[in-house]
């Protein structure tokens, strides 16, 4: 299985994933030929070797045919944007107009006729669909109502659409992420001033882990949080792998530590019989004496902080006293906070922690077409073969809320269009 490590000491943008995709080894003129099948004019893609403070990189611009300023969502690549508590001036607002002319129905049509992988499809919009989702919880609108700021411009197409295309040409089969830096500073939004993160990035990113960091400015853009939320299945440490090629996607903006985004691709260290093999650690306490109605904030909390499940079980302790047994199962990068989370929102006075040993089928997100739409399902894979097929609770609920189909009748389409499609 080929798996690839997006290592984001100085953050993630659509361009800096691109360019890290290019140095790792995505054929260039391939890339060009599949973007080609958009069918959309008026921008041109430049990609250039360059050194970010001694490190060679691969940098990437995608322009508007005849302009000599890109498209660009305001991020860390635009030098303008990092002043702290200053006046922000962007020159890509010459061209405002045309970077928010389109909306995410548009976005997902122009993707949807286009001549493109099926696969490459799916992802790309999926991708869209997940910054659109958090622009309309911000601007409290319905989803398909979201007129982009910061991503709807050709360049963010681009990028994203460049995205999907690298992963499936380099046979990339699972992508992980570092914890995310945390930088400071001001952006200008299209509604004014804001703190970094911006409101979208902030959205998309909620239940990743960050850590603090002096660097002033915008390292995480809503495009690249986008990618980050939609293609990676872990965020922390790597998993056990061997690394055969290394990449760097470069930015533009000048920090005291080289701006780029380190890409290493290889192959997973460890299979059970076509089973992913992960150790990890289970974290558990009993308690006789805690409200229950707290347990549900305490589980939501877990799940937000990293814990890949957590679950309740009834048990009787001294004195024939009933309590609850409490059980928490993470990555050893997450570790810490789950205990340091438990002994702070729970009544217990200590945990115990074992490392486990777990094998599981592998899994993958595909979105399948139904006759009442789209539908986002998890698929449990066991080598090529399909074994289990799980579709997205909340997208057959949207969708059984707009058609008027029963429920069950919608998440069972799902399912079997899953399942052919895996056959």
């Amino acid at each position: 299985m080929s798996l690839a490590y997006l290592d984001c000491f100085s953050g993630l943008s659509g361009d800096m994933f691109l360019g890290a995709l290019l140095d790792v080894g995505l054929d260039q003129a391939a890339l060009r030929a599949e973007l080609a099948k958009l069918r959309v004019e008026g921008w041109e893609l430049r990609v250039s070797k360059v050194s970010r403070r001694a490190v060679a990189a691969t940098a990437v611009t995608i322009s508007e045919c005849g302009q000599g300023n890109a498209v660009r969502e305001p991020h860390q690549h635009d030098p303008h944007g990092h002043a702290h508590d200053q006046p922000q001036h962007h020159e890509h607002h010459e061209h405002h107009e045309h970077a928010h002319g389109m909306g995410l129905r548009e976005l997902l049509g122009i993707i949807e006729a286009s001549a493109l992988d099926p696969e490459v499809k799916a992802t790309a919009s999926a991708i869209f669909r997940c910054i659109g989702e958090a622009e309309a919880k911000i601007h409290d609108l319905p989803p398909g109502d979201v007129h982009f700021h910061e991503v709807g411009g050709l360049d963010s197409l681009i990028d994203i659409v460049g995205a999907a295309v690298g992963v499936k040409l380099l046979g990339i089969d699972e992508l992980h992420a570092s914890k995310l830096p945390l930088s400071h500073g001001f952006i200008q939004c299209a509604h004014g001033k804001f703190p970094v993160p911006g409101p979208a990035t902030t959205e998309i990113l909620r239940g990743a882990p960050w850590y603090e960091t002096d660097i002033v400015g915008e390292l995480i853009t809503p495009t690249g949080a986008g990618i980050l939320k939609t293609l990676c299945r872990s965020f922390g440490a790597a998993p056990d792998f061997v690394i055969e090629r290394v990449g760097y996607g470069a930015g533009t903006t000048d920090f005291p530590h080289p701006n780029v985004l380190r890409l290493l691709l290889g192959t997973r260290l460890e299979r059970a019989h076509d089973l992913l093999r992960e150790t990890l650690s289970l974290i558990e306490t009993n308690i006789d004496d805690m409200n229950p109605e707290f347990y549900d904030y305490v589980l939501e909390r877990a799940l937000e902080a990293g814990a890949l499940d957590v679950w309740l079980t009834a048990i009787g302790m001294k004195k024939n006293r009933p309590a609850t047994q409490l059980s928490v199962l993470a990555r050893k990068s997450e570790e810490r906070a789950l205990i340091d989370l438990v002994l702070r929102e729970t009544t217990t006075l200590g945990v115990r922690v074992q490392t486990v040993q777990r094998q599981c089928l592998d899994r993958e997100i595909r979105e399948v077409t139904t006759a009442f739409g789209v539908v986002r399902v998890k698929l449990g894979m066991h080598g090529s073969q399909v074994l289990r097929a799980a579709p997205e609770y909340d997208d057959c609920k949207r969708l059984a809320a707009t058609t008027g189909v029963p429920l069950r009748e919608v998440y069972a389409a799902a399912q079997q269009a899953a399942l052919q499609q895996g056959e």
